[in-house]
């Protein structure tokens, strides 16, 4: 560590981060932008379509809707959030569609098209949604950089040569 204390483990986790995956491999999935992308836009958009409803990409949803664009979320699944505790994810959408974000549930993007200075995405059900602005976030979902990541488990226990049967779980 940079003060000079060293530390043991059995396992060390370098943590790096995690970078936006590209576009979907959906024809026109070149024109989307990824949440990383969404501050470097010249200017708000009127409409913009999220694809997916991890937490990513409802802070970019709720983002952008409390700046005023409307904002339309397309996932596959029929609730946010997956993998989080039911009633949270049944009243945090509840929520957010009060405030005016617009769910469509069960189903995904099938292409993406250049419309002026908008985009149409197509959904798999047939439906198409303007993205006014040429505003439209996919891929919010984050992939990891480095090749061998592995699941550590819930718990890492970290000692000090001060101190190791002190072990301190972070």
């Amino acid at each position: 560590l940079r003060s000079g204390e060293r530390m043991h483990a059995r396992q060390v986790l370098i943590a790096t981060g995690a970078a936006p995956e590209a576009g979907p491999s959906i024809p026109g999935g070149e024109l989307a932008s990824t949440s990383n992308e969404v501050f470097q836009w010249p200017a708000q958009p009127r409409r913009v379509v999220v694809q997916g409803a991890g937490y990513i990409a409802l802070e970019v949803a709720c983002l952008l809707n409390r700046l005023g664009s409307e904002v339309s979320v397309v996932l596959r699944a029929d609730r946010v959030l997956r993998g989080f505790d039911n009633e949270v994810r049944e009243h945090l959408q509840a929520q957010l569609a009060g405030q005016g974000v617009r769910f469509l549930a069960g189903t995904s993007m099938t292409s993406i098209q250049q419309r002026g200075d908008s985009l149409l995405a197509t959904l798999d059900r047939g439906e198409a949604i303007e993205a006014a602005g040429g505003a439209l976030v996919v891929s919010v979902c984050s992939g990891f950089t480095a090749a061998d990541i592995f699941d550590i488990g819930p718990s890492v226990t970290v000692t000090t040569d001060a101190n190791p049967a002190a072990g301190q779980k972070i």
